[in-house]
């Protein structure tokens, strides 16, 4: 394993943020073929009939034409931010969040590309504390994003996800950027934990707590019997 102040250690980093970005690209680029497909398949509205827009109709000019009356389908825009100051704006389109959510294609964000969602976390986290250590804090925002995401879609938790956010926020003051993240309008309420989850932590803590006890008084038990 490369030491830390090693040059290949950094190179080794700057190939894994890079992963990170071919992540971003390639699962945008499936999600708006997605969503360009769903356009396609998705019935178009009727225009308002004749009887409803008689009255509105007299005393007017030339009615619009049933192109003009027909809404057009909302197409996923696969372009990503290019440099820290648009990362700081960004925010995860509530279109690509849904066919990440819904979508199994293994060249996009989904709970079956990502299986062990924990464990990438883990390496995520680690990465960008990587990156902050060596002053590369410019780099960091794609991979909280991609956190931020994972949290919120593929493991559902809202909690976890408004962490990831308030790292945005920390990373954007950090760059200088705060004004141009849009989390930081919304910091009181990503700061509170859900008071569901909030239980539901609790819980956990408690059954695991109870189940070492239990653990260890059968193991002092099983030495009694060994004597």
């Amino acid at each position: 394993m490369a030491d830390k102040t090693s040059p290949e250690h950094q190179l080794n980093l700057l190939r894994a943020y890079t992963f990170v970005l071919r992540i971003w690209q390639v699962s945008m680029a499936v999600g708006c073929e997605i969503s360009t497909e769903m356009a396609k398949t998705q019935p178009s509205q009727p225009p308002p009939s004749a009887g409803s827009k008689k009255g509105k109709d007299k005393g007017k000019g030339k009615k619009p034409s049933p192109a003009e009356d027909k809404p057009k389908p909302v197409v996923l825009d696969q372009a990503l931010p290019s440099t820290p100051k648009d990362w700081a704006c960004y925010v995860c389109p509530d279109q690509a969040r849904q066919i990440f959510r819904s979508n199994s294609n293994p060249h996009c964000i989904n709970a079956h590309s990502i299986r062990k969602k924990t464990q990438s976390l883990f390496y995520l986290n680690l990465l960008e504390k990587e990156l902050h250590s060596l002053s590369l804090d410019h780099l960091t925002l794609p991979i909280i994003h991609l956190a931020e995401t994972i949290a919120h879609d593929l493991l559902e938790n809202r909690s976890l996800s408004y962490l990831y956010r308030l790292r945005i926020v920390k990373s954007c003051c950090e760059l200088g950027l705060e004004s141009q993240c849009p989390y930081q309008e919304k910091l009181l309420n990503l700061s509170r934990i859900q008071e569901q989850e909030q239980m539901r932590c609790h819980k956990a803590i408690a059954f695991s707590q109870e189940r070492r006890g239990l653990q260890k008084a059968y193991i002092q038990v099983s030495l009694l019997f060994t004597k």
